[in-house]
């Protein structure tokens, strides 16, 4: 098969979704098992057939109305009631709907109440939102995990190069100059002499006058072939000859080894006029970094222990006279590299070099690159001058202040995860459930607790009657007379009998709340819970740009859905809500969920270093 953007599975579950989309996808059946609990438990059941009955037995619209806030002011959980806290939210969606009946009006308009093309559109605008909020929030989150080795904003911005030099662009120049001079992969040798003769050596092979000059001092060819081995040993013996060698090169015999290493600096009788001083005198000068940095020696930067435990310090290398500074003097004094090179170059280039080495060491991957690579990036970096409040950042404000960490995450976190992190059900959980089940289930043991209260009967028989009087059971609908059971009076339609009821209704619910005040307190807070889950989920949409009255069919968006199958098969959270709102009775529900699978075999194969060919050629 070929590398497309489909799947033989994707594209049955694509054309489904285009051909069938109400089959393909539906409310999750265990959210709907929830909340046929709810409807088919005491008053919640009653209040739904009556209500239900409402609606078609030809009664007025504000009798509809009542019916769908009976104890809205009392305890709404026994009238299934849209309290005033949610009035103008109820109404957006069902303004003739029980509570639940909204929830359930949200789901089905949240997946596009049968054009899927409108879900494609709400579940995209819902995954970018949430995956961006989460990568803010993990972002503020993680801080800590470079606090503790952050410095200054301008070491975390330049990989590293201001803590080697504070003047970086001139610095970039400086690096320019000196070619090949460095072996960034040996930085732990930096300073040693034969390090430098083997960059000759692999640059050009050796010239004759330096040739001459190592012969003469006793340096074998054995020695030179050792040198430029992949793993060369060299005693410190033939380290400090080589050093003294260095020190004899001078002149046309510099010029030389400069040309091979693509060094530009200056050297000492050489030119028209003959160079005096300033630049090069020998071969010697090519391991003193005051020599090799003319315009940022002094702007060479350290990082010493300092205080506690894992604090540090930068310091400049140099003193304003070009001695190595008292601190790096004091700290390089009594390490083991230092006394070993400081038995081969002198001190202050011994201390120089280490201390350059480490300093170096702390850009990043620098000792898979070169010179001239080092040279070059130097040269294009930018610090954060001028910017007072960027420069201020250090060690202690940390890189993200925590007045930025938390206004991120206080305003971003608006979902159910730990630190507000969203989930997809944070904002779609009216179509999957998830979020909602665990807040019903207290009413629905609540109920089924208050069997045989005679309170909490005298509530459900009114909906009983309610029912009864809208099918014709008491008497004609429309002209009576309608005895109640019960009550005494004799009413002359349908109409009057329900506004009795209601009355009655919302008096029984507000004498329930007497005798049972710690239940009726229980009922409201479980109640709240629900309302405050709806607001929850409407705000998260309205956060995330989701406004059904201006989305529209959009074929382009069931496409798009479709090729993301495997993406969202991939992503944890999205495979679940998918999973459970996927129709497994439908042909294309089920390649929906074949193609999560799919994903996950390929992500799972492909991880082990396995093929696995399932796309189709889109040529």
């Amino acid at each position: 098969m070929a590398n497309g953007p489909l799947s033989p599975v994707m594209l049955i579950a694509s054309d489904g979704l285009i051909q069938n989309p109400s089959n393909a996808l539906k409310s999750n059946d265990d959210w709907a098992a929830e909340y046929q609990s709810i409807i088919q438990t005491g008053p919640v059941l009653d209040q739904a057939l009556a209500l239900q009955a409402a609606n078609v037995g030809n009664i007025s619209n504000l009798i509809v109305t009542s019916l769908t806030t009976i104890g809205s002011n009392t305890v709404p959980a026994l009238g299934d009631a849209v309290t005033a806290n949610l009035a103008n939210v109820a109404n957006s969606i069902n303004n003739t709907a029980t509570f639940t009946q909204v929830v359930e009006s949200r789901g089905d308009q949240l997946l596009g109440s049968g054009d899927i093309s409108i879900f494609a559109q709400v579940y995209s605008l819902a995954t970018v939102y949430v995956r961006q909020c989460n990568e803010f929030i993990n972002s503020a989150n993680n801080t800590e995990s470079i606090s503790s080795t952050f410095t200054s904003m301008d070491d975390l911005t330049t990989g590293g190069l201001s803590q080697v030099n504070s003047n970086i662009a001139a610095f970039g120049q400086d690096l320019t100059a000196i070619g090949t001079t460095i072996d960034l992969s040996r930085l732990t040798l930096l300073g040693h002499p034969w390090l430098l003769l083997r960059q000759i050596l692999v640059a050009g092979g050796l010239l004759p006058g330096l040739y001459a000059a190592l012969t003469s001092a006793g340096i074998s060819d054995q020695d030179l072939r050792q040198i430029q081995s992949n793993q060369p040993t060299v005693s410190a013996d033939l380290d400090a000859k080589i050093y003294r060698v260095f020190q004899t090169i001078t002149g046309r015999s510099l010029v030389e080894i400069c040309e091979l290493l693509d060094v530009t600096l200056p050297v000492n009788g050489t030119g028209s006029p003959a160079l005096q001083s300033g630049g090069l005198a020998t071969a010697a000068d090519l391991l003193d970094p005051v020599k090799l940095l003319p315009n940022t020696w002094p702007d060479l930067l350290v990082s010493l222990p300092s205080g506690s435990p894992g604090q540090v310090s930068t310091v400049n290398i140099y003193d304003s006279q070009a001695q190595i500074s008292p601190p790096v003097e004091a700290f390089y004094r009594v390490d083991p590299e230092f006394l070993s090179l400081s038995r081969i170059i002198p001190a202050n280039l011994a201390a120089a070099n280490l201390a350059w080495a480490r300093s170096l060491q702390q850009v990043k991957n620098v000792i898979n690159q070169t010179l001239p690579n080092l040279a070059s990036a130097a040269s294009t970096v930018e610090t954060n001058g001028n910017l007072p409040y960027i420069e201020s950042l250090d060690s202690t404000t940390g890189p993200v202040p925590a007045s930025v960490k938390s206004g991120v995450i206080s305003t971003l976190g608006t979902g159910s995860g730990p630190d507000g992190l969203l989930y997809l059900n944070d904002l779609l959980g009216t179509i999957d459930g998830e979020g909602w089940a665990n807040l019903m289930v207290p009413i629905t043991d609540q109920f089924a607790n208050l069997t045989g209260n005679q309170a909490f009967t005298d509530v459900t028989n009114n909906y009983v009657w309610m029912s009864g009087v809208l099918a014709g059971t008491y008497g004609n609908v429309s002209v009576g007379p309608i005895n109640i059971p019960g009550d005494p009076t004799v009413y002359n339609d349908a109409g009057a009998a329900m506004t009795a009821l209601i009355a009655n209704t919302i008096a029984n619910i507000a004498v329930f709340q007497t005798a049972q005040p710690a239940i009726s307190t229980q009922l409201d807070q479980y109640w709240a819970n629900l309302e405050n889950r709806l607001t929850f989920e409407i705000n998260n949409d309205e956060l995330a740009g989701i406004n059904l009255s201006e989305l529209t069919t959009n074929r382009s968006a069931v496409l798009s859905l479709g090729t993301n199958l495997h993406a969202i098969g991939s992503d944890p959270d999205q495979a679940e809500f998918f999973s459970s709102i996927a129709n497994v009775a439908d042909p294309a529900g089920q390649a929906v969920l074949a193609s999560l699978r799919e994903a996950r075999n390929r992500d799972a194969m492909l991880a082990k270093g396995f093929g696995i060919d399932t796309q189709l050629s889109a040529q």
